[in-house]
Parts: structure tokens; C-alpha cells; sequence
């Protein structure tokens, strides 16, 4: 993500799949951190992006049943989050996926909901 791929290939995408998305906020402030810190010792490194800009413009991760994906939604780009019900697997939403959908978007909006759940996916899929 930080060493070029992304700046060189803008419009390259990556799915982060089966991932559940709650930790990348974290992760991404800790790798704007450490890419900063890095720079700061050695000015002649590469000179840091920003990262959740990348993140943005080329990454989506999909989420199951994700509160804490949707409470950092603000911070990573509502747009850059998939729903997934997980089938077959055995942590899988199915076949709960509608009680366990109403139940994480309660507290959202019905755009917020049809973004995550569709139009997210089909932009990204030019469905």
C-alpha cells in the first residue's frame, strides 16, 4: 500500500474479503504514524502519502457482522465497505443474514444500509 503500488497504479483495486473491517482504522493510522516517523529519521526515504487517502481511492473490505467497521465507517469511507453473508462458512451471517443486517444497521440509514449491503459492491463490480 505505502511502498508505490498504489500511487503508481491508481486505479488499481484490492478487496480485502472474509476480513471484517473493525481493525482498519487502527491500522491505518498506525501505519500514517510509522511512515511519518520513518520519514522524520531519513528525509531521503520516499515521503509519506496518506494513506487513508489510498485507502479511499483503491480498497474495500468486506464485512459479516461488523459493528465496529460501521462506528469507524466516518474514518475509512462508508463507500469502501462490502457486506458479505460468509456462506458457507461456519461463522457465517446465513441463515440469519436479514435479523443480523437489521440488527448492525439499527442505528443507520436505509442509504447507509443499501450502500454497505449493494450499490457499494456494484460500483465497484460495474453491476
Amino acid at each position: 500500500m505505502v511502498r508505490g503500488v498504489c500511487v503508481k497504479y491508481p486505479r488499481l483495486k484490492f478487496v480485502l474479503a472474509e476480513f471484517n473491517a473493525g481493525r482498519v482504522a487502527h491500522w491505518l493510522d498506525k501505519v500514517q504514524q510509522g511512515w511519518a516517523r520513518e520519514y522524520a529519521k531519513d528525509s531521503s526515504s520516499t515521503p509519506p502519502v496518506d494513506v487513508l487517502e489510498l485507502w479511499k481511492r483503491q480498497f474495500y473490505a468486506t464485512i459479516e457482522d461488523d459493528i465496529a467497521a460501521l462506528r469507524t465507517a466516518d474514518m475509512i469511507g462508508e463507500e469502501t465497505l462490502l457486506w458479505g453473508s460468509d456462506y458457507p462458512h461456519t461463522d457465517s451471517t446465513w441463515p440469519c443474514s436479514a435479523q443480523v443486517l437489521d440488527e448492525m444497521f439499527e442505528e443507520y440509514s436505509a442509504e447507509t444500509r443499501d450502500k454497505i449491503t449493494r450499490t457499494n459492491v456494484a460500483k465497484l463490480y460495474s453491476l
